[in-house]
Order: structure tokens, then C-alpha cells, then sequence
């Protein structure tokens, strides 16, 4: 944008030498502000934020002198060791943008209180605000852009960190003093209680998701975990259980940090088992699923079950009918009356399926060893049966 005409020149150059000169007054209302309101910049040292904002406001200030340049490539490239500096403080990108916006506000008001004062014509304030802002604007996308650079950089060294304290620890692959040395650097209690979780990796965001859901709600807390991408799966350990889970997860049990590859062990046995129940989200642990894990896991023993007690009622015509009877009176409490209400059919009909199973069957519904196998045969055939009188 060109500078104002001649007749105004003075009095534009008044302006912008009186708001150069108020950098440190803005510097210092600005980081009351920030302070204040703005969430992230709390964890900054307020005198150091003092000087670094008393920075920036001089470099963009300088920047709307008359016929004055756009900054300088050696100040945007100091703006962006700024933004990193930023990123590794803790503190988030948008805060960083909402506070330069504040800044920008009180430098209008500022500007405009000056001009006031000064009895200038509001046509100048506008032509130095439009200055401030294409200045500004060029700042501030350094800032962004150094600010991004480092959470790159800083995400690449956290996953590879991750990735080794994971394999450490889940599966042998590394020395137990290298774990502890990446715990302490993510600010994990090494001495406390873990659980294991496994979930499949579904796509190029099921890692990122799962990142998102044990990273803390605030910059300066610890995550709740530790997650790595190991061959379909993404498998971690949790020191907590965040809510909201973004897919599937399966925990295995509490334990210590040197029995966490068991405690994996059963995760993956955990979700094997839920995806087979049709299970698709959720946290889930071995006691939501009982013996549903050892039906899944157990081949010879379940194809057994099946021979004994499924097979030779589905080669009948009303196989399919019997089996289902057999289920809802399971789950009726072997209540006759109870089952005949919730298949919506007559009692007699379920005492005539009933006695079918176990003519067929060659067993007896009322011997709880009969029950137990029969339950079993009946998940394996159909996972994702559930405990109910629904179908």
C-alpha cells in the first residue's frame, strides 16, 4: 500500500513514531491480558513475555513508519524461532494466534486514542491500520509457520520415543534402564500400575486418534499412555483410562511394568474375541467378555463343541429353531413360561424344542456341566450372541 499523500506525511509520521515509541506500554498491557485470559501463556515466565512481545510490536510497528519496508527476512525468521519457542513451551498454536489478535486490538485502540490526542484526521488512523494489518499479517504467518515446524519436529522425536518405549516394554525389544529413561521423559510414574491396550489399526488415522485420546487436557499434564503402531494393530499401556474412546479398545490387566507383556498377552486375546462379537467401539476388558475369549481362542476345544452339541441339530429341518429355543431358555433362567413369552410362541412348543436338543443331543438341560458346554457351542457357533432374552 503506498504511503498517505505529502499534505498528510507529517502528521501520519507523528502517529507512527508516537506508536513505535509506546512498544513497551503495549508489551506490558498485552501480557496483562494474556495472563488473563488466555489459557496457554500461563505456563510462560511473565517477564520473559514482556521482552518478546515488547519485540514484536517494534518490529511491526517499525514496519509502518513512512516508506518504511515490510520486516526484514532476519526479523521473520527470528519470528519463527518465536512460534517454536512457543510449541515447546507448551503452549498451543491458537493461543498464540488469539493473543497477537488481542495485541492487534490494543494497538488499534491505542493508534486511535494517539490520533485523538494528537487532533489527527480518523482518515490516517485507518491508512496506518491498514499498514499494521499487512504488516501483521506477515509476522504472524511466520510465527504459524515456526510454531507448526516445531510441532513436527517435536511429534516426529515424541512417536520415535514412543515407538521404542513401547517395543521396550510390551515386547522385550530393548534394555529395561532405556525404558525407564523414556517413562521419566514423558512423565510417567515407572513404578506404577499399567494395563495394556490393543486396537486394530484401521487406517493412516487410527494412530493420531488414539494419541488424541491419552494425551492430557492440559499442556502441562501427563499423558494417560504410550501407543505405537506394531503390524495391524496399535498397542500401548495406560496409566489411566481417558473416556471416550476412539475405537475399539481392548485393556489387558493391571499389572507391574515387568509384566506388561502379559498383560498385552490378553488385551490381544480381549479384542480378538470383541471383534468377533461384533464389538466396534468401546473400551472392553476380559470381564465384559468371560468366556467368550477362551470359545475364540480355543479351536480344538470349540470345533469339538460344535461336533457334539450343534452339529447334529442343524442337519435337521428345525434346527435353526431348536438352537434359538435353547438360548432364550438359557437366558430365561430355564424358565419354560419366561422363554415361550419372549420367542412369542406357546410353552408347549418350547418343551417340544426342548426335549428335540436333547433327544438329538443325547444330553439332559438340567445337568449344569450339559449347560456349560452347550453355552460355548452355541457362542461359537453364533459370537455375537448376547446374555438377554433379545435375540
Amino acid at each position: 500500500m503506498p504511503s498517505p499523500v505529502s499534505s498528510d506525511l507529517v502528521d501520519f509520521n507523528t502517529l507512527a513514531v508516537r506508536m513505535l515509541q509506546s512498544t513497551d506500554l503495549l508489551a506490558r498491557r498485552l501480557r496483562s491480558r494474556l495472563v488473563e485470559g488466555v489459557e496457554g501463556y500461563r505456563l510462560v515466565d511473565p517477564d520473559n513475555v514482556v521482552s518478546e512481545l515488547a519485540v514484536n510490536f517494534r518490529v511491526v510497528l517499525t514496519s509502518c513508519l513512512p516508506d518504511a519496508p515490510l520486516p526484514p527476512e532476519e526479523a521473520l525468521a527470528e519470528a519463527e524461532i518465536r512460534g517454536a519457542d512457543r510449541e515447546r513451551l507448551g503452549v498451543p498454536l491458537e493461543d498464540v494466534l488469539r493473543g497477537w489478535r488481542i495485541g492487534l486490538e490494543l494497538a488499534f485502540d491505542h493508534a486511535r486514542t494517539l490520533a485523538h490526542g494528537l487532533d489527527l484526521r480518523s482518515e490516517l488512523v485507518l491508512d496506518y491500520t491498514r499498514m499494521l494489518l499487512r504488516a501483521s499479517d506477515l509476522y504472524t504467518s511466520a510465527i504459524a509457520t515456526g510454531h507448526r515446524r516445531a510441532e513436527l519436529d517435536m511429534a516426529v522425536v515424541s512417536n520415535e520415543r514412543q515407538n521404542r518405549l513401547v517395543r521396550q516394554l510390551l515386547l522385550h525389544d530393548g534394555s529395561a534402564a532405556d525404558s525407564l529413561k523414556h517413562l521419566k521423559a514423558l512423565g510417567l510414574d515407572s513404578y506404577g500400575q499399567w494395563q495394556a491396550f490393543c486396537t486394530e489399526n484401521l487406517n493412516d488415522d487410527t494412530r493420531t486418534a488414539v494419541n488424541r485420546w491419552i494425551q492430557p487436557s492440559h499442556p502441562s499434564g501427563t499423558p494417560a499412555g504410550v501407543a505405537s503402531v506394531v503390524d495391524q494393530h496399535v498397542i500401548g499401556f495406560l496409566a489411566r483410562t481417558p473416556p471416550k474412546p476412539p475405537a475399539l479398545i481392548a485393556l489387558g490387566a493391571e499389572v507391574t511394568r515387568e509384566e506388561l507383556p502379559e498383560s498385552l498377552r490378553q488385551a490381544q486375546r480381549v479384542h480378538n474375541a470383541a471383534r468377533a462379537a461384533g464389538w466396534s467401539r468401546g473400551v472392553v476388558t476380559i470381564d465384559d467378555l468371560g468366556i467368550r475369549v477362551a470359545v475364540h481362542d480355543d479351536r480344538d476345544v470349540s470345533e469339538m463343541m460344535l461336533r457334539r452339541y450343534i452339529d447334529p441339530v442343524t442337519q435337521t429341518r428345525s434346527g435353526a429353531a431348536v438352537l434359538e429355543t435353547v438360548w432364550h431358555y438359557f437366558n430365561a433362567g430355564q424358565q419354560v413360561d419366561r422363554t415361550a413369552e419372549a420367542m412369542f410362541v406357546h410353552a408347549n412348543t418350547v418343551r417340544y424344542r426342548l426335549r428335540r436338543f436333547e433327544a438329538l443331543t443325547a444330553t439332559d438341560l438340567r445337568d449344569g456341566w450339559v449347560i456349560a458346554n452347550v453355552v460355548w457351542a452355541l457362542i461359537r457357533q453364533n459370537p455375537t450372541l448376547r446374555p438377554g432374552l433379545d435375540r
